[in-house]
């Protein structure tokens, strides 16, 4: 596979949810770091800067909420791509954050093209 460029940091508290969007991103190419949670997440954006290319972000988080955590990473790098991914709230719950450019929403769960070709519509076109 290609590799593609930047990084994709995947943030979901469940661990496995976490590890089986990493292992799909992977195969497709994609170069991944994941994070347990919204502080964890705060702090990779922080330690990796603009080498982050793209945020998969789960909604509902015991740290900090995915609201919070999109609010903070926006704040960081406003044009950071973020993919909100929930199986807790429905689209109509983040319309707000979705008016932003660069996001988009998931519902889970969602096939493995879904996950994919959501992301490739928020990437850069190289």
């Amino acid at each position: 596979m290609e590799q593609q460029g930047g990084i994709i940091l995947v943030v979901d508290d469940d661990e496995g949810a976490r590890n089986l969007v990493r292992r799909i991103l992977e195969r497709a190419g994609h170069t991944t770091l994941t994070a347990s949670g919204g502080l964890a997440a705060i702090r990779q954006v922080e330690a990796l800067g603009p080498n982050v290319a793209l945020v998969v972000l789960d909604m509902v988080m015991p740290d900090l909420d995915g609201a919070s955590t999109f609010k903070v990473l926006r704040e960081m790098y406003p044009t950071l791509p973020i993919l909100i991914c929930s199986g807790a709230c429905k689209r109509d719950d983040v319309t707000e954050i979705l008016a932003t450019p660069g996001c988009a929403f998931l519902a889970k769960p969602y096939a493995k093209d879904a996950l994919l070709q959501a992301i490739a519509g928020l990437l850069p076109k190289t």
